[in-house]
């Protein structure tokens, strides 16, 4: 038996036909496919059909389609519409709101990787026996055993050329104006919507839409009025001639906000979904932006996430440095990049026997350079920027808006991985492109630079390590994330012996699933 529930998204809307059910939007042979044109298009393949056909194009959808035999659960390239399965009892349940599934337990394991990293790794969940449709994955579910086969239809991979700087940067050019013509298409004369930081990524999309002639555009930053990086922002839409808006944080409002119950329960259950913490930094910045009419519902975001992974920023030094490189060095470059917040050491951590097992490489003593840096990212990719990172559009939807996230178009991650290592360490051909490209606006607002500082990560014990923390919580986190009370942070701050934000945001979150739970034992023993 199978039960079917698709109907979470506040923003983009399933459509289904028969079998068939999709969400989102693709681009075959650069002809844009939406709603129920999508969803057309899909009932008509058979199944041997639609590996080929997912390869063939690009966008951002999820696919759930009922076949006689089996269920094929399929995503885009970042699993930008979650998708979740369970089997139990005879019955297959695909749901998009995991919160919607019944007699749900809680995973112990992976409650403590998400307070480790933020966010749950592989196709696992916070709740037991509950699965999530992952990045670039095509799920087939047999209807008469049960049978689960997972198969991912893409991989990061390196397939380096040998081509000098000018030609490498009109080859990036011709595809950031490729996609900024496919963005403009799906916009389809709605506002877009720019988060402008101080960085690269979001002043590449706004320096693209003022390249085609794409007026209808705003760009709004938010936070502290004392961080250098609002000035930055504001001069880059200044010399786009962008309309700017900036939204200075108030702690009143948010945290009034954030702590009420059924407020952050929305919220929560809408942006966690059970595998990352709910990532809602711009939740301030839009509601206030919808507030004063500045953007409608009909408006479109345009956040520049992970274009400065593809780029480079990524690569760990370390590795970078070395010629070879032993696997246990490797293993725990990765433990220390994505799982900062562990508590455990590695020798006696479960965890990290996990990603062993996960990168296979328990067999393998040394490994190259190259191999290293791109196992490296390739984690991150699969699971920091699919799970994490990018979760920060249902802050968007959760609102209402639609999005359009131009750096996951499939050309131009296949261009960076074919450009070689030497070239993206430290972003070398990044930065020659963006001064040979748009070097009058680079030199008019250059990139902010944030301030480096060291975590803490023990319990303060003097007055100087008192002050630190003081000035996390004041200018690093809540002038940013001010929705949590002071009181809050110390408390968490102190039972997690970690004063970083993010740490003090998923623990929230994890004390909150394990409330819900219980709350859903007593009702169900009545």
């Amino acid at each position: 038996m199978v039960n079917i529930e698709l109907n979470y998204n506040n923003a983009f809307k399933w459509n289904g036909i028969e079998n068939v059910y999709s969400i989102g939007y693709l681009f075959l042979d650069n002809v844009l496919y939406k709603d129920i044109e999508l969803t057309k298009m899909i009932s008509r393949l058979q199944e041997d059909d639609i590996e080929k056909f997912i390869k063939r194009v690009d966008g951002c959808f999820s696919l759930v389609v009922n076949f006689k035999n089996k269920i094929m659960i399929v995503s885009d390239i970042m699993r930008t519409f979650p998708v979740f399965y369970s089997i139990s009892n005879n019955m297959i349940n695909i749901k998009d709101n995991i919160m919607a599934y019944e007699n749900k337990a809680i995973d112990n394991d992976n409650i403590k990787e998400l307070s480790y990293c933020n966010y749950v790794t592989g196709y696992e969940t916070v709740f037991k026996n509950i699965y999530e449709l992952e990045g670039h994955q095509i799920v087939e579910i047999d209807k008469k055993n049960y049978d689960i086969k997972r198969k991912k239809y893409f991989e990061y991979e390196y397939n380096f050329e040998t081509k000098d700087d000018k030609e490498l940067i009109k080859e990036l050019d011709v595809i950031y104006d490729k996609i900024a013509k496919k963005m403009i298409k799906f916009l389809d004369g709605r506002q877009a919507v720019i988060p402008l930081s101080g960085g690269n990524d979001s002043r590449l999309i706004a320096y693209y839409l003022t390249k085609n002639n794409y007026t209808n555009v705003i760009a709004y930053t938010y936070g502290s009025k004392e961080y250098s990086e609002v000035e930055t922002s504001r001069k880059v839409a200044e010399f786009l001639g962008i309309d700017w808006h900036f939204i200075e944080y108030k702690n009143s409002s948010m945290q009034k906000k954030f702590n009420n119950k059924k407020t952050y329960k929305e919220m929560a259950d809408y942006c966690g979904r059970g595998y990352s913490y709910p990532i809602i930094q711009e939740w301030e910045a839009i509601t206030e932006l919808l507030k004063k009419n500045v953007i409608s519902s009909k408006s479109v975001v345009l956040p520049g996430y992970s274009g400065d992974f593809l780029a480079g920023t990524h690569i760990n030094d370390d590795l970078y440095n070395e010629k070879e490189i032993k696997t246990e060095t490797l293993l725990q470059s990765i433990y220390k990049k994505q799982y900062q917040y562990s508590e455990e050491s590695i020798k006696e951590n479960d965890i990290y026997k996990k990603l062993i097992q996960n990168l296979k490489l328990e067999n393998l003593k040394t490994i190259d350079r190259k191999s290293a840096i791109e196992l490296f990212e390739r984690f991150d990719f699969n699971e920091r920027q699919i799970k994490y990172v990018n979760n920060a559009i249902r802050t968007f939807d959760y609102q209402g808006l639609q999005w359009y996230l131009p750096f996951w178009d499939k050309e131009i991650i296949l261009k960076w991985l074919t450009i070689p290592l030497e070239k993206r360490h430290n972003i070398e051909l990044f930065n020659k492109f963006t001064k040979t490209v748009y070097g009058d606006l680079m030199e008019y607002a250059p990139i902010y630079k944030k301030e480096s500082r060291k975590s803490i990560t023990s319990p303060f014990k003097t007055l100087k390590k008192a002050y630190r923390v003081h000035e996390i919580y004041k200018r690093g986190f809540l002038n940013l994330y001010g929705y949590v009370y002071f009181r809050t942070y110390i408390k968490y701050a102190l039972k997690s012996k970690n004063f970083e934000y993010n740490k003090i945001f998923s623990s929230y979150y994890i004390d909150y699933l394990k409330k819900e739970i219980k709350k859903e034992k007593k009702v169900q023993d009545g």
